[in-house]
């Protein structure tokens, strides 16, 4: 097996014209113009990405492919309506008052919970954690206030 290694041997000129070469690029791409399909298909694509990546940290094994693949208005597994949910919440999120409340913030709870878990739209009692396939703690929450 061998470790891939950063190149030491590339000169910092080489580099620059690199980046260079990245930024007239990039100012190009700019320019061109985007139609409003194209903007809407980006859009979708970036919040299935962020919808799916959110899932994951809670354990949803989807990959992107699979997702992609998915009726989302008629979700059929758990996996599902977790990204489902995530998909609404985040479609929504322009339409959020610009003071939150508590009251808000367990009102996308409760959207993002739909259907998964019977204290959608509470507060939690205690703290919990997230743990990966070892039972390692990944994340723990923090402490709730009574």
């Amino acid at each position: 097996m061998s470790i891939l290694q950063f190149p030491h041997n590339i000169s910092v000129d080489k580099i620059k014209k690199f980046v260079d070469r990245i930024s007239y690029l990039s100012e190009i791409i700019q320019q061109k113009p985007v139609s409003h399909l194209q903007k809407q298909s980006i859009f979708h694509h970036q919040i299935l990405k962020s919808s799916l990546f959110s899932a994951q940290i809670e354990g949803n094994n989807l990959t992107l492919i699979e997702a992609e693949n998915i009726d989302f208005s008629s979700p059929k597994q758990k996996s599902e309506l977790e990204i489902s949910n995530v998909l609404k919440s985040l479609k929504n999120i322009t339409k959020l008052p610009k003071k939150i409340s508590d009251q808000t913030i367990l009102s996308i709870h409760k959207e993002v919970m739909d259907k998964i878990d019977a204290k959608a739209g509470k507060f939690r009692k205690k703290s919990s954690g997230i743990f990966d396939g070892f039972g390692n703690i990944v994340y723990l929450t923090p402490e709730t206030k009574d």
